[in-house]
């Protein structure tokens, strides 16, 4: 497999800008998320930034490596088309959370988001299991962030 750096700047330009615009939006915290009442089980807040970097480098790396390894036109474009969506609902869901405080509707973003990687996992795992296998993380993140959206929207 052969560095391009094309297929790096696929991979790596929505995760910068999905990570960065998000960041802002957490940083500003409009909707002051240390006054919610957080269910069991929540995290520190230092964990989120940490979970949230390395949940994106999986994607990027994993983007890469679909990308390099797919040899069906109509997958690979099936594929980044999916990932760059999947950005744009991570984005909005920040947003919509923290911006907005908007709670509810964060949740159902929550839940396409959830089905976005969902759906980028299954599309990436025709190709290989590895890339696949990175988003493994991803999904078992949101996992845990679905459950913490759900209670903080019954708890608020």
């Amino acid at each position: 497999m052969k560095f391009d750096i094309k297929k790096l700047l696929k991979s790596l330009l929505p995760s910068l800008i999905a990570g960065g615009l998000g960041t802002v939006f957490v940083i500003l915290d409009f909707v002051n998320y240390d006054s919610l009442n957080t269910p069991f089980l929540t995290p520190p807040s230092y964990v989120f930034g940490i979970a949230w970097t390395i949940v994106y480098i999986l994607c990027v790396i994993s983007t890469y490596l679909f990308l390099s390894l797919t040899t069906d036109g109509e997958l690979k474009q099936k594929g980044i088309i999916n990932y760059y969506i999947n950005m744009f609902i991570n984005l909005l869901w920040t947003v919509t959370f923290f911006g907005l405080g908007n709670l509810i509707a964060a949740l159902i973003l929550l839940v396409l988001l959830y089905l976005s990687t969902l759906s980028m996992y299954l599309t990436y795992r025709k190709v290989n299991k590895l890339p696949s296998n990175l988003l493994i993380p991803y999904l078992l993140w949101l996992l845990l962030a679905l459950y913490l959206n759900i209670c903080i929207v019954f708890l608020n």
